[in-house]
Order: C-alpha cells, then sequence, then structure tokens
C-alpha cells in the first residue's frame, strides 16, 4: 500500500463493474440478490470455502457479501460530507471576511472601526461633526448588526468543526493521507486475503482444483483492472 489519494470516482468504476449487489452469504457460498427470496437459481457470486478455518470460511463470505454494499454507502458518505463540507467552508470564510474585525467587543471599539473607515475615500469633508462623534452617534445601530454577524460566523465555525470531526471517520485527519479511508483500506487487504485464502485452498491438493472464477474477479476490481 502507498499513501496515493484517494479516487472515488475509481471505486464508484469498480462498484459499477461488480456483479450487481446486493450480495448475501449462505454458509460460505455468496450470491447475489435477496436472501429472503434465495433459490437454487439465484445468480452464484464465488464461495470462501476452507477447511482450515474453525468456520470454514463462512465469515469471509459474510464480510465479501456485505462489502458489495458497505463500499456503495461508504463512498456515498464521503462524497456527501465532502460536499457539505466545501459548503460550510465557503459559508465561513465569507463571515470571516464580512466580519474581519474579531475585536470589536464594545461600542468603543465599534466607534474607533467606523471612525478609521471614515477618514478613509468618500469621507464628508463638509459635515461639521468629526468623524468620532459621527461614529459615536450611529455605533449603538451598528453593533447588533455586528453581533448578529459574530454569532453567524461563530455558528458556521461550529458547524464546519462538526464536519470535519464527522468527515475524519471516513477519510481521515487532514492531511495524513495514509489515514484516509481507513476502513476502506482494511476492507481491501482483507478481501485480497480472502482471495489468497480461496486460491491456496484449491491448489493444496495433489490434484489442483480450478481456482474459483470469483477470485480473479474481485481481485481485478479490487487493482482498478477489467476482468478477464
Amino acid at each position: 500500500m502507498t499513501d496515493a489519494p484517494l479516487d472515488l470516482d475509481a471505486i464508484q468504476a469498480r462498484l459499477n463493474a461488480a456483479t450487481p449487489g446486493p450480495w448475501y452469504a449462505d454458509g460460505s457460498e455468496i450470491y447475489a440478490g435477496d436472501p429472503d427470496m434465495h433459490t437454487l437459481h439465484a445468480p452464484w457470486v464465488g464461495e470462501t470455502c476452507n477447511v482450515d478455518l474453525p468456520d470454514h470460511g463462512d465469515r469471509n463470505a459474510t464480510f465479501v457479501a456485505a462489502a458489495r454494499t458497505d463500499v456503495e454507502q461508504l463512498v456515498a458518505r464521503v462524497r456527501r460530507l465532502e460536499g457539505q463540507l466545501a459548503e460550510m467552508t465557503h459559508c465561513r470564510d465569507n463571515a470571516i471576511r464580512a466580519l474581519h474585525r474579531d475585536d470589536i467587543d464594545t461600542d468603543i471599539d465599534v466607534e474607533e472601526a467606523i471612525t478609521e473607515a471614515l477618514h478613509g475615500p468618500g469621507w464628508d469633508w463638509e459635515d461639521e461633526r468629526t468623524p468620532s462623534l459621527i461614529a459615536r452617534d450611529v455605533a449603538p445601530e451598528i453593533r447588533p448588526a455586528l453581533a448578529k454577524a459574530t454569532q453567524q460566523r461563530d455558528e458556521a465555525r461550529a458547524r464546519v468543526r462538526e464536519l470535519e470531526a464527522e468527515r475524519a471517520l471516513y477519510v481521515g485527519v487532514e492531511p495524513t493521507i495514509a489515514e484516509e479511508m481507513a476502513e476502506l483500506t482494511r476492507g481491501y487487504i482483507a478481501a485480497h486475503a480472502v482471495c489468497d485464502a480461496a486460491e491456496k485452498q484449491a491448489t493444496r491438493w495433489e490434484n489442483p482444483l480450478p481456482v474459483p472464477e470469483w477470485v480473479a474477479a474481485i481481485r481485478a476490481a479490487l487493482d482498478g483492472h477489467p476482468a478477464t
């Protein structure tokens, strides 16, 4: 495994190329379709039978069957979280830019901010009042708007933190790429291990049995290559 960016499009393409789900396990056999409607004609996906395991590979079959739906749901969840995070980050940045003065806590500070603005371009030098007096008059009216903007900014920041924490459960804590999608990575390794075990089981005899066709199909899907 290498530290590479997560390619959701490639994962989705492999999902689309695999046998349509859902899959389900019947012992160590894997089928496609509804387990409640299981018949002798249910589409067979493969099997993970291994007499060297205490359960003969039944749990491996359960994992492989569930991965067909689990991976699809994880990809959709990550896409949704990334979209929400991008939207909230955009809102947060806009709020911070709109309220770029984090030190405005009192009417005096508000007055100073307004005075600084009035001394800039557009200041009406014909007004008999000084900028400080004008600022003192308008500060009480402006302060509620600033307070509301501050509240909205804080709410946006809090929401972004929540989304970042939730996203970390699925794609890792940035910027550590190695930790991204830890669950999918473990699934990838485990699926390869199941394929290796099935191949070993088939070739362990003096007269080797054919390696199940699903082994090559799953390996190809995991590695991003079309099955042959």
